[in-house]
């Protein structure tokens, strides 16, 4: 559509219009880019810093071969075997603890690992930096087993994922505002171009008029649909 033949109202939508789409495109790419950077930052760095403890597969085939028990003899027993391979070990009944010689509360870990261990009879890896974790869940017999190599820590996601994802969107926040307002500014100029050219055209030919120069027309369209207006009401009233 030509830009001359477009009212003042059409040009002022059409102008909010594109800087509401271009800011959202914006703020998309943008927050798209922020989460897929944090979630590559993140699982590279657990991935660099986990390492399965010595012995794990020997781990695994013990309690796979524990007959569970919740009966004190059997769990010292297992105890004994795993401590030669310096494991500590936790066991739950009804997500009781009945026996632990771990230095830290295992239901802070089996809140963080989630539900996916709820599998009969299977013995589970799971490994997070140093520490090593190997888990039994006997449905059956309801009992639990958490077999632990190495010094139990808060993950860094964990820790720090609050601050972290906090600053992340304060700098998102920031620049999207800041971009917010260069393409405002951007839009809002070529808008104010839009309707003070024909002004300013208008204040051009009236100084040439009253310096006597009436040979140079006034460049601006609107007249010309102003006056065409004119006429034709004129024609009207003469009817």
């Amino acid at each position: 559509m030509n830009k001359e033949k477009q009212t003042v109202k059409r040009r002022i939508f059409i102008s909010n219009t594109s800087m509401v789409l271009v800011t959202l495109s914006l703020f998309l790419f943008v927050n798209m880019f922020v989460v897929n950077l944090y979630e590559s930052t993140y699982k590279d760095s657990m991935i660099d810093s986990s390492e399965l403890a010595d012995n794990t597969e020997q781990i695994r085939n013990i309690l796979t071969d524990w007959n569970p028990s919740p009966k004190e003899e059997a769990i010292n027993n297992l105890a004994a075997k795993l401590n030669r391979y310096g494991y500590s070990v936790c066991v739950e009944t009804d997500r009781e603890v009945i026996y632990s010689n771990t230095d830290f509360p295992v239901s802070e870990l089996t809140d963080y690992i989630g539900d996916y261990l709820e599998t009969d009879g299977k013995v589970h890896v799971y490994v997070q930096d140093s520490m090593t974790v190997l888990i039994r869940n006997d449905m059956n017999e309801k009992i639990k087993v958490f077999a632990i190599a190495g010094e139990y820590h808060e993950s860094v996601f964990q820790k720090n994922s609050l601050p972290t994802i906090l600053i992340l969107l304060l700098i998102d926040g920031i620049f999207c505002i800041g971009a917010l307002l260069i393409i405002s500014q951007i839009f809002t100029k070529r808008l104010i171009g839009h309707i003070t050219n024909p002004l300013n055209a208008l204040a051009e030919g009236a100084k040439r008029m009253k310096k006597g120069n009436f040979s140079e027309p006034v460049k601006y369209k609107e007249i010309l649909n102003l006056n065409m207006s004119v006429r034709h009401l004129m024609k009207c009233r003469n009817k």
